[in-house]
């Protein structure tokens, strides 16, 4: 049995076990790629069925589905703007007061969001459906990209914040 890879650009040929110890090099080469991937793991929370918490922080997914709710107050991210890979995705359900934070993407395609909505800086915020609560703010850093949906009474867009918007019901942008 013949093996072939690629290690630092050198092409490294494995042929069957033995004590040269050269499929024992296959085994140590991949231990850093094993390490990086279970570092970067993604938690994944489904509401419902898993109970909604107050918040989440990095590498971690939350899907909001139907007949689900989220806690007012909630916060994708840590409120010191440190988290990556935080996701929300909103396919139904509803929403208290939400705060999008730094290192967070928000993908709304159905359900409803709180009167009160925040979008930080260093957040992504991508609506294709559903509706945004009553005050939206997008805070300067953040990008807010719009292709359905409906908003409430206010969207403020701070200066410096990103919004595009490609269709949807908007009744008032400041």
């Amino acid at each position: 049995m013949r093996c072939q890879f690629s290690r630092r650009g050198r092409p490294v040929e494995l042929s069957r076990p033995g004590p040269s110890g050269r499929l024992s090099l296959l085994f140590a080469s991949l231990i850093p790629l094993f390490a990086t991937t279970i570092a970067r793991a993604q938690i994944v929370l489904n509401v419902p069925p898993d109970p909604a918490p107050s918040s989440i922080e990095s590498n971690t997914t939350l899907n909001l589905l139907p007949t689900g709710t989220l806690p007012p107050g909630f916060n994708a991210g840590a409120t010191d703007g440190t988290s990556t890979d935080v996701i929300v995705n909103i396919m139904g359900g509803s929403t208290g007061q939400f705060s999008a934070r730094a290192g967070s993407t928000l993908n709304v395609s159905a359900g409803s969001m709180g009167v009160f909505v925040d979008l930080f800086g260093g957040s992504t915020t991508n609506i294709s459906g559903g509706t945004l609560g009553g005050l939206v703010n997008a805070i300067t850093g953040s990008t807010v990209n719009i292709s359905g949906g409906s908003m409430g009474d206010v969207f403020t867009a701070q200066s410096g914040s990103s919004l595009t918007v490609f269709g949807g019901d908007r009744k008032s942008v400041v």
